[in-house]
């Protein structure tokens, strides 16, 4: 298998969705030979592969994407905390040495 953004890249006929019919790319060309009145290659549109892991319980990529950038500010929160924490707890310690001292 293998992605192709557009039909002018489609290597053999049809140069469509098998599904929908549609030459608006991107396709997923599974460089297999389809033997129908006359031998086709299978090109499908990425969406309906997507619609299809879907049911299968996947996740399409643009979800996983946005659930990646959603971790990835989490982890900068948490960094933030973590080091506000850490001078929280130095400031907290200075303060303790000089009530000590004095």
């Amino acid at each position: 298998m293998r992605l192709i953004e557009g039909k002018t890249q489609l290597p053999f006929p049809p140069r469509s969705c098998l599904v929908t019919g549609r030459e608006d790319g991107p396709f997923i060309d599974f460089q297999v030979v389809i033997d129908r009145p006359e031998p086709t290659r299978l090109y499908l549109k990425t969406e309906i592969v997507e619609e299809a892991g879907k049911l299968v319980g996947m996740v399409p990529k643009k979800r996983v994407e946005e659930l990646e950038d959603q971790l990835a500010e989490m982890r900068t929160g948490l960094e933030n905390v973590q080091d506000t924490m850490k001078l929280t707890a130095e400031l907290e310690e200075l303060v303790g040495r000089e009530r000590t001292a004095a």
